[in-house]
């Protein structure tokens, strides 16, 4: 009988730690290979422009499905295959999208400095929008600073929020 409620025992723990606790690493969601073992450049805001204006969109700007957390994830993934030096930010943002403090963006190192990219205006313009001194119509104050896609999905215990690979169409 003892045996019996020591397997019950191990094996509730075993579906409770599946997801959502702290034995459970969202990290291991995401794909393998995820990011190519390129060497970096630092380019020049212009190339950076250029590189993201040839960027493929696979996918139109949908809340909650395939929004701007997934958009920055995407550009990011990106950015970091074609050898630039990028990373996701999540903060405050206003007036955009009423979205306030839950938006994400994507900063690059440029020759310039580390420069905003807005990913949410892809569909709007065709691409994403470069900021090189900031914007004069939106409010950016980065709360969240994660220099990976597994800093993003740790802090946040899931890929919900970043799987843009299970949403492109």
């Amino acid at each position: 009988m003892m045996i019996i409620i020591l397997v019950a025992m191990i094996g509730l723990s075993y579906v409770f730690n599946l997801r959502g606790t702290i034995f459970y690493d969202p990290t291991r969601e995401v794909p393998s290979g995820y990011y190519n073992n390129v060497v970096h450049w630092v380019p020049h805001w212009t190339q950076l422009d250029d590189l993201l204006t040839n960027m493929p969109i696979p996918n139109y700007y949908k809340k909650g499905v395939f929004d701007c957390s997934e958009r920055s994830a995407y550009v990011e993934w990106y950015l970091e295959n074609h050898g630039v030096y990028a990373r996701i930010i999540v903060g405050f943002a206003q007036p955009f999208l009423e979205e306030g403090d839950n938006h994400a963006w994507v900063e690059a190192y440029t020759t310039d400095g580390w420069v905003m990219i807005e990913t949410s205006e892809m569909s709007l313009f065709g691409g994403v929008y470069v900021h090189r001194y900031g914007s004069l119509l939106t409010t950016y104050q980065p709360m969240h600073i994660f220099n990976d896609i597994y800093d993003a999905v740790r802090h946040y215990g899931s890929i919900d929020e970043w799987d843009w690979w299970n949403v492109v169409t």
